[in-house]
């Protein structure tokens, strides 16, 4: 049973802080790893993937639309060169190696880490699950009493796992919603066979605990590299020290260009 590691780009936005968190994730995993490319970017990220040691996997999930990117995330199983694979979004970083998610998915088919100790019968996520009655209303009552909130940036799964074989179907009716992929994916998760996992696989940057149990760091909603006041916010320390030793890369410093919070972060550190 083949077993990988699995990041999606399509676009240039993100290629810096996809060789980031690449580059953070070599330190402590030397297994497989690929890229799924698609549309802009794919070039650069054919050149990253020879950095990195990973494989390049082309796709194609058809014409853009808004939220279409969060719904591809739902087809990975569809076009991943493995049997089970961990999902990571490009804006993380990773501290220790993560591969124990791969059993946790072998076992349970999905496994997700609940997102900073958040419930769904909390304000926020509460509110976003109401929101998917008009699209899956025979599912809200589960979802609202489930518990935990998760986070799609990090995941796992099995190819036979029947959550992931439905996601995209179930995402697809609230399409136009606010992250439609991962709204969905809590509303339908009770109904499905999973495990959830310790927040220390996805940490908040910003609302969980980053110390030495933490495995994998998410820079959420742009939060990679924030400075106020000459502070770094939400952990971002951490990242600029992993952007620290990629940052003299022809291809990073070409890209710099196209990170817009990073770019103005930068010439904020270079008055200080």
């Amino acid at each position: 049973m083949s077993e990988g590691i699995i990041y999606y780009n399509k676009g240039q936005k993100m290629l810096v802080r996809l060789i980031v968190s690449l580059h953070s994730l070599r330190k402590v995993y030397d297994k497989k790893i690929a890229l799924l490319i698609e549309g802009p970017g794919s070039d650069e990220c054919k050149e990253i993937a020879k950095m990195y040691n990973a494989d390049v996997v082309e796709v194609d999930f058809g014409a853009s639309y808004k939220n279409k990117t969060y719904l591809n995330s739902c087809l990975s199983h569809t076009v991943t060169p493995y049997d089970t694979s961990i999902w990571i979004d490009s804006d993380t970083i990773i501290l220790k190696d993560p591969s124990k998610l791969f059993k946790y998915a072998n076992d349970n088919e999905f496994a997700i880490a609940q997102f900073a100790g958040w419930t769904t019968n909390g304000s926020k996520i509460n509110k976003r699950i109401k929101a998917w009655k008009p699209y899956l209303p025979n599912f809200i009552e589960d979802a609202i009493g489930f518990g935990p909130a998760i986070n799609c940036g990090v995941y796992a799964f099995n190819k036979n796992s029947k959550l992931v074989k439905d996601w995209y179907d179930h995402a697809i009716k609230g399409k136009t919603s606010f992250i439609p992929d991962e709204v969905c994916c809590q509303v339908i998760l009770p109904q499905y066979p999973h495990i959830i996992v310790d927040a220390k696989y996805n940490t908040s940057c910003k609302y969980g605990k980053v110390d030495k149990n933490t495995v994998i760091i998410h820079y959420h909603g742009r939060k990679h590299c924030r400075i106020k006041d000459g502070e770094y916010l939400n952990n971002s320390k951490l990242w600029f020290n992993e952007y620290s030793e990629v940052k003299n890369l022809d291809i990073v410093k070409a890209f710099v260009k196209n990170d817009r919070q990073l770019r103005i972060n930068l010439k904020y550190l270079e008055k200080l």
